[in-house]
């Protein structure tokens, strides 16, 4: 089977996505399916920002960004696939309200080559907020249209295919998890264990407020408390949580390391004894679950989409929305070790059960066969 994968960019500050992409398609390959990868990129991309700065594989392929790089726009990705879309069987297309992504399925229908849409997190309410009027128009006028037509819509919590949009396109949905790599697990914590881990991009939907709020009520209990924030935003939103820390005199407790990646990431994942994630709204949680496969006990508000499976499997903690049902939440951990074990022990099951990219390109190479019959 020969697979394209429409992305509008790969690159380390994009996130999420970005890695979701290119592990799924190398895992896909690993299995015998035949995926490649066609993107935009822009010609000072930084070096550091590219998933292999050593150079693309063979099976990405980087066409030149246009003007518009925020919109994703390409007449180079225009004029690739429409010479080479008709090459593959299925195409499968990440993200929306995008060039690429409009590009991608107007260039399959005129092959007749049958599509599937990653939303990622694209059609949750939240996301649908931020620039609400644009996205609605945009949304009606061009983006119904082409997911209407889509053999599949493809998404990675049963949260997410909940969503009021997904469920008004009354399309094939199936709910297929983003997976993560398994190592073996070497999780000895931080000397003092009590260090907490926020690994994600710093944006105002993931609530550090609420966070940093729960640290203040928690550190007269525990005068060991740490926290490690890694992650990058908005200078603005980034300059307006230091003086929220300052605020709350936390500035000796939380460390901002900004953006991780690689053997670095690894580290923090390996050295901290929880890791807490209070997002108001998160489609998946990539950060969540590469916490789980090292073992580490996690603490979710109901925002987070593995907060289902989280909670089902005994796995982590799942909390109010409020400082101080955060700050008890990590209290609970710190206080009874032999708990916070067992629920890394478990967390780590269910990564190895559900979540390795094992059994997640079998259920994605299912989706592809049943897109193809529909």
């Amino acid at each position: 089977m020969r697979v394209l994968h429409v992305i509008p960019a790969l690159a380390v500050h994009h996130g999420g996505p970005s890695f979701a992409a290119a592990d799924m398609v190398q895992a896909l390959r690993n299995a015998g399916v035949q995926g490649e990868i066609i993107c935009t990129e822009r010609r000072a991309e930084r070096h550091y920002d590219n998933l292999w700065p050593e150079g693309h594989p063979t099976w990405v392929h980087v066409v030149r960004a246009g003007p518009l790089a925020g919109y994703a726009y390409s007449e180079a990705l225009r004029r690739w696939l429409r010479e080479r879309v008709s090459s593959y069987e299925l195409v499968h297309i990440h993200g929306l309200f995008r060039y690429s992504t409009f590009e991608a399925a107007r260039q399959c229908k005129r092959a007749g080559v049958r599509y599937v849409v990653t939303p990622h997190g694209s059609l949750d309410e939240w996301g649908l907020r931020r620039k609400r009027i644009a996205k609605a128009i945009y949304l009606r006028g061009i983006e119904f249209p082409l997911l209407r037509e889509a053999a599949a819509l493809h998404c990675t919590s049963q949260a997410e295919a909940r969503s009021r949009v997904v469920r008004q396109l009354k399309r094939p949905v199936y709910v297929v998890p983003i997976g993560v790599s398994l190592r073996p697990s070497f999780h000895p914590g931080s000397p003092a264990g009590e260090t907490i881990l926020f690994l994600s991009r710093l944006d105002p939907k993931k609530r550090l407020e609420m966070l940093f709020e729960g640290l203040a009520l928690t550190v007269p209990r525990h005068p060991d408390l740490r926290c490690v924030v890694a992650g990058s935003g908005e200078p603005a939103y980034e300059s307006r949580l230091r003086r929220l820390v300052a605020r709350l005199n936390l500035e000796d407790r939380i460390t901002f390391t900004g953006f991780v990646t690689g053997h670095s990431k690894q580290a923090l994942l390996d050295s901290a004894d929880m890791f807490v994630l209070p997002s108001r709204d998160e489609s998946f949680g990539v950060a969540v679950a590469e916490a789980m496969a090292v073992g580490m006990p996690v603490i979710v508000t109901r925002g987070v989409a593995l907060s289902e499976e989280i909670e089902r499997n005994q796995a982590g903690l799942v909390t109010a929305d409020s400082p101080a049902a955060l700050a008890e939440a990590i209290h609970s951990l710190l206080v009874d070790t032999e708990r916070a074990r067992r629920l890394g022990r478990n967390a780590r099951r269910l990564m190895i059960e559900q979540f390795g990219w094992h059994t997640v390109t079998s259920k994605l190479v299912e989706m592809y066969q049943q897109a193809l019959r529909s």
